[in-house]
């Protein structure tokens, strides 16, 4: 983000910045640090920023129970049909109009969404929007780019090294073995981190990369309109 970019002068103009990324991939941890740090530091960049996670619109396991086979939607979930994407589209649309709005977060441990835990008002000026599906090149997830100024998609080189964070993730949130994680990263978060990557999510549709084995950004010079 260019501070002195003229294009973001606008009074009342807010930016929203997307990062997508495979599970593990550290879409997490990036957003929520862009954010502190543009916030810590708003005697020098004279902005505010709101960290708003895709998370929040996981499906209830109530919602996921009246499936018509909701057994799959358990074993499943963290796939695309499992989020409430409507929903998702519509929060986001109404923000980007309007200026303000609730966004709901994710608890881990119950395995429940908590709604209205972010708010945005009109004195924020960058929303980092951050999910998994966030630039997934299938309806309806493909209309949330048409609402971002700027999108990034972190690379990953490595396979392991998302299985790792993944399974530690799932042994401190769930309490579960190694054994019973590496199970649900197998038969779920690996299959949808590789939908991720192959159906265009960020080599086709993002304006810059991050490339986590060298940590550099680099602009995707063959973006898809």
């Amino acid at each position: 983000y260019n501070n002195n970019n003229n294009n973001n002068n606008n009074n009342n103009k807010q930016i929203f910045v997307g990062i997508a990324g495979s599970p593990g991939s550290g879409k997490t941890t990036l957003a929520n640090n862009i954010c502190k740090y543009i916030n810590n530091n708003n005697n020098i960049y004279h902005k505010t920023c709101l960290y708003v996670p895709m998370d929040g619109y996981h499906y209830y396991k109530k919602e996921l129970e009246k499936f018509e086979n909701s057994i799959n939607a358990f074993n499943k979930r963290g796939a695309p049909f499992t989020f409430n994407s409507k929903k998702c589209i519509h929060d986001l649309k109404h923000a980007k109009s309007n200026c303000i709005g609730f966004f709901p977060s994710f608890d881990h441990t119950n395995g429940d969404p908590i709604e209205n835990e972010y708010e945005l008002n009109n004195s924020i000026d960058i929303v980092i929007i951050e999910g998994n599906y966030l630039l997934l090149n299938l309806e309806p997830w493909n209309e949330i780019i048409k609402l971002l100024e700027c999108s990034f998609y972190i690379q990953y080189n490595d396979e392991y090294i998302i299985i790792n964070r993944m399974c530690n993730r799932h042994i401190s949130a769930w309490n579960v073995t190694k054994e019973e994680a590496m199970c649900r990263i197998m038969n779920s978060d690996i299959i949808n981190a590789r939908l991720i990557d192959e159906v265009g999510n960020g080599s086709e549709k993002c304006d810059y990369y991050i490339d986590t084995s060298t940590g550099s950004v680099v602009e995707n010079t063959s973006k898809l309109s």
